[in-house]
């Protein structure tokens, strides 16, 4: 399986910021988000996505062989790649949850 894996710190780094932004859309002191931060968060917040769903979809693959050619011996391996599998579609799902909502402040933020 050619991996295409995104390291969870490079997950982690771009849902910290986005928390960032929130934080100072909501802080009564502080300048609120442009939307030029926000459509640069959301690029990268979305190629990271797109970067979970393709190795999500090469996940999958490889299970799909390994059911092909099922044997005794593969059973850890398709237990290792089915939770891997449920861990990306897990963070994809939420990562694309939040950008939504930053995609909304953004959208706030234009119209201002």
């Amino acid at each position: 399986m050619a991996s295409r894996s995104i390291d969870a710190p490079d997950l982690s780094s771009v849902v910290r910021r986005v928390g960032l932004l929130f934080q100072r859309a909501y802080a009564p002191d502080a300048d609120r988000p442009t939307w030029p931060e926000i459509e640069e968060l959301l690029g990268e917040g979305y190629a990271r996505a797109l970067a979970l769903e393709g190795e999500r979809a090469d996940v999958e693959l490889r299970i799909g062989t390994i059911v092909r050619d099922a044997d005794r011996s593969s059973t850890t391996e398709l237990r290792a790649l089915s939770a891997r599998h449920a861990e990306l579609d897990r963070n994809a799902r939420w990562l694309r949850s939040l950008l939504a909502e930053l995609r909304g402040l953004g959208i706030e933020a234009a119209g201002r």
